[in-house]
């Protein structure tokens, strides 16, 4: 039986990130990474597989944020230059933890009014290094 425990993702030190906060979420684990692979010149690739893959995770918001509800979610990512998650990992089927970048984010903004400010899905994409 898997070891699945209710979560998605949780980033160390400040904790399980809430799934009402995205409605959409995908990763690719476990990617193999290559050095200097090529393809000679009878058409026959050579790759030289390098023992450490890489995961990416994306997910998006709810086309509807408040101001509040992006701050919050923010507040587990505020260094965006690293970033430990401990991740679901599909093809094992078991919690993975990885160090992480994440790309530039883009802010829609969908509406606003006097109380608040709504943004239109916002979309982060983590990188494993």
């Amino acid at each position: 039986m898997a070891d699945y425990k209710g979560y998605l993702m949780k980033v160390e030190g400040i904790g399980i990130v809430p799934s009402y906060l995205f409605t959409a979420y995908e990763s690719n684990p476990n990617q193999e990474t290559d050095l200097n692979s090529y393809t000679d010149g009878n058409g026959l690739t050579h790759r030289n597989v390098l023992p450490h893959t890489k995961s990416t995770i994306k997910f998006t918001t709810h086309p509807r944020m408040t101001l509040d509800e992006k701050i919050k979610l923010q507040k587990y990512f505020p260094n965006r230059k690293k970033v430990v998650v401990e991740y679901w990992n599909d093809e094992y089927n078991k919690y993975t933890t990885g160090n992480f970048y994440i790309t530039p984010v883009t802010f829609p903004v969908k509406d606003y009014d006097k109380e608040t400010i709504y943004y239109d899905s916002i979309t982060y994409e983590l990188i494993e290094y």
